[in-house]
């Protein structure tokens, strides 16, 4: 089954595409396009680990942040708690 596929253009400096070209001749590739998608999924595969921990690190502190709230919001209801006893004890 084909994957499917989108066309990108971008731009290079001539210098990179004479080394790209150079691998291909090389037999390093079949082409351009084979080259720089080789190239995109090892960049992917090599951010996906730092991109997963920096996302795991801001899903931590923002539970520890919604604790933090709840804490604070039970420590308010205890209060009121304690003045209310405070008042029915002074009657």
């Amino acid at each position: 089954m084909p994957v499917e596929t989108e066309r990108v253009t971008l731009r290079l400096p001539v210098q990179d595409l004479q080394d790209l070209d150079m691998l291909i001749q090389a037999g390093a590739f079949m082409n351009r396009s084979d080259a720089i998608r080789a190239a995109i999924k090892d960049f992917v595969s090599r951010r996906a680990p730092e991109v997963k921990q920096s996302l795991d690190a801001r899903k931590t502190l923002m539970e520890s942040v919604s604790q933090h709230q709840q804490l604070k919001e039970l420590a308010e209801q205890l209060k009121q708690q304690q003045e209310i006893i405070q008042k029915l004890m002074q009657k």
